[in-house]
């Protein structure tokens, strides 16, 4: 079983407008409303994929009906923790003319101790040996840094193969309770490290360090330029090709969806990080944030150069 964390979702509403400035009255010429937040994308990439998942986090107020009412639509089941606030609101703003994307992102509703404690059980119900589970995303308001950390504790204890991807304190404590898998962003590398530009070797020196934790495999996401990786202790490369992008957004989550798929299928390191970067650069060819086209996941694995350094 597939299951996604997804503690701070929210109803993401994409809007075009050719020429995008500031300051200035504009007309869109399409609008869009989905199910989001990074752990809903992943979600909705996996059953594109072909395979079964389960998502779980908060959901409150009007916005989380109609959130758990679009997941169903989606053949996803919702398992998540009811919350007394108000499920967020985003906006991502799409020039057409450029292909840039402007993303405007709500904080998050305030979550009580009893709220917290909810989720954690329901976490308890997921996890199993059988389960890969994708902790994703930001924290919502007055939850404590240290939650994500006891979140990916309680399913590891419990014999699921954790894969991070977060920021900020989130990632920090998440990764020290020892997942399976983490991912940041260039980023984030940069704040974990300390480091002015990403390279190689501060990539092996974090990997190492994680290791001694119980993180297994470290991948940092590098926007076009693909991804680097210590799989294992093995350092590899991935970069998909070159591609006049539609929308960007998403496309990181879309690259883990793609990587725990293929890791369940039994997929090797290699084939696994092909496969995540045609399935992240394939979410860059549609309108839609979280959003895959078999075809084009086809075409772009022929193209993907993985190498080992």
């Amino acid at each position: 079983m597939i299951v996604t964390v997804t503690l701070n979702p929210s109803v993401d509403r994409r809007i075009c407008v050719p020429q995008l400035a500031l300051g200035r009255v504009q007309r869109a010429v399409s609008a869009h409303a989905s199910a989001g937040g990074k752990g809903l994308n992943v979600a909705r990439v996996v059953r594109q994929l072909g395979e079964e998942v389960a998502a779980t986090g908060f959901l409150g107020g009007r916005n989380g009906e109609w959130i758990a009412k679009k997941l169903e639509q989606d053949g996803i089941s919702g398992r998540f923790a009811s919350i007394a606030g108000e499920t967020r609101s985003c906006l991502n703003l799409i020039d057409p003319s450029d292909g840039s994307s402007t993303e405007v992102l709500e904080p998050g509703p305030e979550v009580t101790e009893e709220e917290m404690a909810a989720l954690l059980d329901r976490i308890r119900e997921l996890a199993a040996p059988e389960t890969w589970m994708i902790v994703s995303g930001s924290l919502p308001g007055k939850c404590p840094p240290d939650y994500c950390g006891r979140l990916v504790e309680i399913a590891s204890s419990r014999g699921a193969r954790v894969v991070l991807d977060s920021s900020g304190e989130a990632l920090r404590s998440g990764m020290l309770a020892g997942p399976y898998a983490i991912k940041p962003n260039e980023e984030e590398f940069l704040q974990l490290t300390g480091a002015d530009r990403f390279s190689e070797e501060g990539l092996a020196a974090l990997a190492d360090d994680l290791r001694r934790r119980g993180v297994r495999h470290t991948i940092v996401s590098l926007g076009s330029e693909g991804c680097a990786a210590m799989l294992g202790g093995r350092l590899y490369r991935a970069k998909p090709p070159r591609l006049k992008a539609v929308n960007p957004v998403g496309s990181g989550d879309a690259f883990v969806a793609g990587l725990v798929v293929a890791w369940r299928r039994g997929a090797d390191d290699s084939g696994a990080l092909r496969f995540a970067a045609a399935v992240g650069a394939a979410n860059a060819l549609s309108e839609a944030t979280g959003d895959v086209r078999q075809a084009d996941i086809k075409a772009l694995c022929e193209r993907v150069a993985v190498s080992r350094l």
